[in-house]
């Protein structure tokens, strides 16, 4: 039996987009392999590590658990998105500043997540930005540079 595809509309960074795609492909291989949107990774392929985390209508989501056509005419946001005119946002210029990223492998997903953290509260305390970050997991840091860019970042908004 063919796999069923279905013809997906939606928003990625700002831009609409269709395509015909597999009923079974998962957000995070619809960004990557279509859309040829490296930043978001794969790390656990289970939902534990946070690595896939993109905005979905400004809400964190994991895209290795979605399925791209649940994303109908919805808006993704993924870490390049974020960036305006090829400059950095004020988070990821503070995670650069502020040595966020170690390897870099959890930075798309940890900068998501902190992303609709500081949208829905532009100044929160370090309670507020640990919880924010609880579902992203690093092994490089004690995430304490982590916290310390969303704090600058706060700052600097």
């Amino acid at each position: 039996m063919k796999p069923m595809k279905s013809i997906l509309t939606l928003t990625v960074n700002g831009r609409m987009r269709e395509d015909l795609v597999p009923d079974g492909m998962l957000l995070l291989d619809y960004l990557r392999e279509v859309v040829g949107l490296t930043g978001t990774k794969q790390g656990c392929d289970g939902g534990e590590c946070g690595a896939c985390t993109v905005l979905v209508d400004d809400q964190p989501r994991l895209a290795c658990s979605t399925l791209a056509v649940q994303m109908q005419e919805r808006r993704i946001e993924t870490v390049e998105g974020l960036a305006k005119g090829g400059r950095m946002s004020a988070l990821q210029q503070q995670f650069h500043e502020k040595l966020g990223a170690q390897c870099g492998f959890c930075t798309p997903g940890m900068i998501a997540a902190a992303e609709a953290l500081l949208r829905r509260n532009p100044n929160p305390d370090e309670d507020e930005i640990r919880s924010a970050l609880s579902g992203n997991l690093c092994r490089c840091t004690g995430y304490v540079k982590i916290v310390e860019a969303v704090k600058a970042a706060a700052e600097n908004r």
